[in-house]
């Protein structure tokens, strides 16, 4: 995670396959998040329960060429972008639509291995 954190931006533009599949969330994006990299991604799957747009994150339409240039264009334009984001990239719902979140923790708080109510 190192060299990812130096990076100018993370972008993930996922589209669905021919037969309508497509992936679940990234772990690629949580790990850009949690570097404070600003992450552009589809809005496609549950990638949009990771990168609240605009403010973890800037979503654009799969396959959107022209959108993904523009998001792309803000954040290496616009310095003020990246902060907003910063290490943990301020995501939705603990990084995860469910399960553990980056870094170890289970929604509502406990972590791996501890004991419920202890």
């Amino acid at each position: 995670m190192l060299r990812l954190g130096r990076a100018s931006a993370l972008v993930l533009a996922s589209v669905q396959d021919h037969k309508g599949r497509r992936g679940g969330i990234p772990v690629s994006l949580m790990e850009g998040l949690v570097a404070g990299v600003p992450c552009v991604a589809s809005r496609i799957s549950a990638v949009p329960e990771l990168i609240e747009d605009d403010r973890s994150g800037i979503l654009f339409p799969p396959g959107d060429d022209q959108a993904l240039a523009s998001a792309l264009k803000r954040v290496l334009g616009n310095g003020d972008l990246a902060p907003k984001r910063g290490p943990g990239g301020g995501t939705r719902r603990g990084g995860r639509a469910g399960g553990d979140a980056p870094g170890g923790t289970r929604r509502g708080g406990t972590r791996r291995g501890d004991a419920p109510g202890g």
